[in-house]
Formats: C-alpha cells, sequence, structure tokens
C-alpha cells in the first residue's frame, strides 16, 4: 500500500515533476495558513481518516488495478499540496 501512494499513483500520472507541482499548486491564503498551523497530531489524524477506507478497499481488491489511480488522483494532490505546504512553513521557521 505504501509504495502504490509513495510512487505508483504519482507515477501512473504521467507528469513531470514541474507538471505535478503546477497541477497541485491550487491552495489559498487561508488553506496555506491553516495548514502551516495546524499541529502535526492533526496531520496524522488526517491521514488515519483517509487510510481507512482505503485499506478496506484494498482488502477487497487485492489486485488494486489501474481503475484504482483515477479515481484517488485527486486525494493524492491534496496530499501532496499539503505536505509541500507543511514542509515549507517547517523549513521558514528554522531558517528564520
Amino acid at each position: 500500500m505504501h509504495s502504490l501512494w509513495d510512487s505508483a499513483l504519482i507515477d501512473y500520472q504521467g507528469l513531470t515533476y514541474l507538471e505535478l507541482a503546477q497541477a497541485c499548486d491550487h491552495a489559498s491564503v487561508a488553506q496555506t495558513k491553516q495548514w502551516q498551523h495546524d499541529a502535526v497530531a492533526t496531520w496524522l489524524f488526517e491521514s488515519y481518516q483517509l487510510s481507512a477506507p482505503l485499506y478496506t478497499e484494498a482488502a477487497q481488491n487485492p489486485a488494486l488495478d489501474f481503475r484504482y489511480y483515477p479515481a484517488h488522483a485527486p486525494m493524492l494532490q491534496q496530499r501532496l499540496l499539503q505536505a509541500g505546504i507543511r514542509l515549507a512553513g517547517i523549513l521558514n521557521q528554522l531558517f528564520t
């Protein structure tokens, strides 16, 4: 499951890193502020909430064929966006 989310879903989109960044780059100023102020526990709980139905789906369809990929692309892009914004916030705190 981790390799699916860490690389397979990203690779399936067939985008370069720049294209993927542009496809995901749609956060508002308010979202950016909120995500950078959320506690790490919030990040973990978000992941838990998203992963529970995914693990159920994976158990029902162990092959996870290619019909699985497009259905979850928006969630993947959202999580990549949040991760990038949160990482940027941490780096800004460390280097200011």
